[in-house]
């Protein structure tokens, strides 16, 4: 279900890397796709638990992974006293792929995946408490904090061929995972540019430039060319007043694309934006 040497295009003098397309349907359109079918392969557990999230496609990517791999997904979502019976879109997308969804009451994403892991575990064993780990099962780490994520992201900027060495780099921020990767395959190809870090949803800085020191920490990126922008954004709040000319996540990338609009560099171009897609 991947494709690789995804497409770098020009979109209002902005060059794109659509990591959108690095998938084929009916994985979605969402760049950690890549990491995700990478960690389950290796995992020799016939069951994974995924918690999915407002308005990511995490559940989606794991039901298509799981679907492409031959295991079982059990999905968690939240779901919110104001909204109708029924699912989300991307809850039926994991549903479409043999998903096992199960609701659980809105509240903050760590508690969240904390009540997902033990719910999933009462049916589901850990790791090591059977004799054969294949009968077991396997939860995914919150918000998909996995390095194949961002191995699989730097392997894949350091195979793409860019029109021109760009001096400015954004990107949007969710868990970090996918800006990490980012900044390694930055690293593996010697680029210097300055990597703005838009963030989806205002939280500490030192929490943000931490992860990604952890996720970079045989060569960390150069701390003077990371520029963290925070615009005061709520996790819940979303960007509907423009759209993009390709797939963006109207509280993610998107929010980072109206950003870049709005600078209108000129001296320091080329800018490279890169599109995570969910």
């Amino acid at each position: 279900m991947l494709t690789h040497s995804t497409p770098v295009e020009l979109y209002n003098k902005i060059w794109v890397k659509r990591e959108d397309l690095c998938a084929i349907p009916p994985a979605p359109p969402f760049s950690k796709y890549r990491g995700v079918e990478a960690h389950i392969a290796k995992r020799p557990e016939k069951v994974i638990g995924v918690l999915d999230t407002l308005h990511s496609k995490a559940g989606w990517a794991v039901a298509a992974a799981c679907r492409e791999l031959g295991k079982k997904c059990i999905n968690y979502y939240p779901h919110y006293k104001y909204e109708e019976s029924g699912l989300r879109p991307y809850q039926q997308k994991a549903a479409a792929l043999g998903a096992e969804l199960v609701a659980l009451n809105a509240g903050m994403s760590a508690v969240l995946w904390n009540q997902a892991r033990n719910r999933f575990h009462q049916s589901h064993p850990w790791e090591g408490l059977l004799p054969d780990a294949r009968d077991t099962g396997y939860m995914m780490p919150n918000a998909l904090k996995i390095d194949e994520s961002a191995e699989e992201t730097a392997r894949e900027f350091q195979a793409t061929k860019f029109p021109e060495p760009p001096n400015h780099v954004v990107i949007s921020v969710s868990s970090g995972t996918i800006a990490a990767g980012v900044l390694r395959g930055l690293m593996y190809t010697g680029l210097r540019p300055l990597v703005h870090i838009h963030l989806g949803y205002s939280r500490p800085a030192d929490s943000v430039r931490g992860y990604l020191r952890k996720m970079t920490a045989e060569d960390p990126y150069p701390q003077g060319l990371l520029h963290l922008v925070d615009e005061g954004y709520k996790y819940a709040d979303q960007v509907t007043d423009i759209e993009a000319p390709f797939p963006c996540n109207s509280y993610y990338d998107l929010k980072a694309w109206k950003w870049v609009l709005e600078q209108k560099w000129k001296r320091d171009k080329p800018v490279l934006f890169w599109n995570i897609g969910a």
